[in-house]
């Protein structure tokens, strides 16, 4: 199911409060974008069709803290369930290599370099 279409095409419209169907949902117009350190593009998660139809408690601060570089993530986690693959490959699309470009949207700038570790930058023949 593509629930952003669903959303933006209004066959969905979800109640944002299962008491009170008149509370209207705080949508949040704001990307996050978190740099990769590999050679993959960058992600971008864009709130707005997260908080269309969730709540932001459904998310912080259980799953994601809400503070700059509060959440350490990676791919196994996601693959195992945490963070991202809470709801995706349950609820939401599939974490596949055929969906890798719907996160990793941003690309590199043209003179990125991957970052070098200590143990890298120094001469192990000295």
């Amino acid at each position: 199911v593509d629930w952003v279409k669903a959303l933006d095409t209004n066959l969905l419209q979800p109640r944002y409060d299962r008491f009170d169907p008149t509370i209207e949902p705080l949508v949040m117009d704001l990307d996050i974008v978190r740099e990769v350190k590999s050679t993959v593009p960058d992600v971008v998660f864009p709130h707005k069709p997260h908080t269309q139809w969730l709540h932001c408690s459904n998310c912080h601060p259980k799953i994601f803290i809400p503070q700059r570089k509060a959440n350490v993530m990676n791919m196994s986690g996601i693959l195992l369930g945490q963070q991202c693959g809470v709801c995706h490959g349950k609820v939401a699309f599939p974490v596949t290599t055929q969906s890798c470009t719907k996160c990793h949207s941003k690309p590199k700038p043209a003179d990125w370099k991957p970052p070098q570790s200590e143990t890298s930058l120094k001469d192990p023949w000295r």
